[in-house]
């Protein structure tokens, strides 16, 4: 942590309150001197007006250079503060993150980093993208840092970091905010955390892959599904679904109104199922008689239940299976 904070501060400590005051009044010693060599080689005349003027000149910069330090003393406390304010969130964030200076290099890598590279922060410090990543992983890293910079807003990009430090392929979100001068809108680094998905990524391929092996498994049964968002009342059906009712058109959200072609002597029966099911929870299994598209009534089995998804929406999807009879 020494060694970050040292390198953190060292543009600022090269020109630090002390120097700035020192600087002046050599700057006012040396002025003096040769104004007083001068006169002493009687080149040149001095008035005591003169060296009152001289006096009070060198005590306006002198008193000026220390205001001037002063200031800049209390700018670089509160940019140490700052700093390390920066630093301990970068050490206690439980992902993998650390902070890059204009020059790309790192001047932080926290634990989480350490443990999920596989490699120690000493390692890293000081050093570019290119001394520790492959260079197309750097160079990626070094563009979302101009994109940063140019845009003054936190970047996101997915990457795949290739099987490295003995660690395997992984697929991450890389985030990338800048870091600014607290007394500015300057961007004085670059703050990078990382978020593995490789088991999201994994878990999604999963489903699509169940998703598309359920759909076949539908098609080749005969039975027709649907999913209703309720949340949006929108209603999804199968194109089985729609075979099953002898639909040829083109649309049929418009065109289909389940409950003006439920039988008339089964609807209360179905309705009052679907709310309980929707109330209580409970499953939904009904036989009830649909008026299909070529205006001939016939019986289904449907079965369903309401389910909420990952993210708290609430849904009722089932299955309409055809039965082997028609209705009057």
């Amino acid at each position: 942590m020494s060694k970050l904070r040292s390198s953190l501060r060292l543009f600022s400590s090269f020109v630090s309150p002390v120097v700035i005051v020192l600087l002046v009044v050599l700057m006012q010693a040396i002025l003096l001197g040769v104004y007083f060599y001068f006169a002493s080689q009687d080149k040149i005349h001095i008035e005591p007006a003169e060296i009152a003027v001289l006096a009070v000149y060198s005590a306006i910069a002198i008193a000026s250079a220390i205001a001037i330090g002063i200031a800049r003393h209390r700018w670089m406390q509160r940019e140490d503060l700052v700093r390390q304010r920066l630093l301990d969130v970068i050490d206690a964030i439980p992902d993998p993150s650390a902070v890059r200076d204009m020059k790309g290099r790192y001047v932080s890598w926290n634990k989480a980093a350490e443990s999920y590279h596989g490699i120690k922060a000493e390692h890293v410090l000081g050093k570019t993208p290119f001394e520790i990543f492959p260079r197309d992983i750097a160079r990626k890293l070094l563009e979302l840092d101009a994109q940063c910079s140019l845009s003054n807003k936190k970047v996101i990009q997915r990457v795949i970091l290739p099987p490295l430090y003995g660690k395997g392929l992984r697929v991450v979100s890389i985030h990338v905010a800048p870091v600014l001068s607290s007394s500015s809108e300057d961007v004085r680094g670059f703050v990078t955390i990382l978020q593995d998905i490789t088991e999201q990524e994994r878990e999604s391929s999963s489903l699509r892959h169940l998703s598309s092996q359920l759909k076949m498994a539908l098609d080749t049964s005969g039975f027709g599904s649907w999913i209703w968002d309720l949340e949006n009342n929108i209603v999804t059906y199968s194109s089985q679904y729609k075979a099953l009712l002898r639909y040829e058109g083109e649309n049929f959200k418009q065109d289909f109104d389940f409950l003006s072609r439920i039988h008339p002597g089964d609807s209360e029966m179905v309705v009052t199922a679907a709310k309980h099911t929707l109330k209580a929870d409970t499953p939904f299994d009904q036989v009830y008689r649909l008026r299909c598209f070529d205006d001939v009534y016939r019986y289904f089995h449907a079965s369903g239940e309401s389910a909420l998804d990952d993210k708290g929406r609430r849904y009722f999807s089932g299955l309409l299976c055809p039965l082997d009879r028609t209705a009057d």
